[in-house]
């Protein structure tokens, strides 16, 4: 049974979607997103050290996904730590010295002014807080970004409130697909 005979049995409407400015396309959204619920049905504890030992095989659905180029695999690996180490520094601003101290972070990260030839379409830079506080348009593009950043939080948590309500049914739904999985079908494949 898969997941999506699972779940239709148990009516409910199961569709997977990519979400916004993920680099996967809604297919492999779809087929990644069966793939990790098997998963979990079957008992596998979703750590990034489980699923990539499940991708680690050709024939997993979850292969195609990551990079098995080491070379480039290290690349992308110290382009994420960069990104870590820049949001990861905080600095103490104080007016006076009597006023108390307000941490803020070192840099922000905007959507890079540069042209596209020159850096990665949609490339974001790090830019120092002082800086984006003397200048209007990054003032304005970082004001952007945070109306962005709250639509996003208000979208992603008010679904966790309408999941909330189905809960009940999904718990369901993984119960079903435990028993079917432990008698000896395979599901999602």
């Amino acid at each position: 049974m898969t997941v999506h005979e699972a779940a239709h049995a148990a009516g409910i409407d199961l569709r997977f979607d990519k979400r916004e400015g993920s680099r996967m396309k809604r297919e492999q959204a779809e087929r990644y997103g069966q793939e990790l619920l098997r998963l979990a049905s079957k008992g596998v504890a979703l750590t990034p050290q489980n699923v990539l030992r499940e991708a680690e095989h050709p024939g997993s659905p979850l292969h195609d996904y990551f990079d098995w180029d080491n070379t480039e695999a290290a690349e992308s690996w110290r382009r994420w730590q960069a990104r870590q180490m820049c949001n990861s520094i905080r600095v103490e601003y104080r007016k006076d010295p009597e006023a108390q101290p307000v941490m803020v972070p070192l840099l922000v990260s905007l959507r890079s002014p540069l042209e596209a030839e020159e850096i990665d379409e949609g490339a974001r830079e790090y830019v120092p807080i002082s800086v984006i506080m003397e200048s209007e348009d990054m003032m304005q593009a970082m004001m952007e970004q945070a109306a962005r950043d709250l639509k996003s939080f208000k979208r992603r948590y008010s679904a966790l409130a309408l999941v909330s309500q189905h809960m009940d049914a999904l718990d369901a739904l993984l119960l079903d697909l435990k028993a079917a999985n432990g008698n000896g079908q395979e599901q999602g494949k």
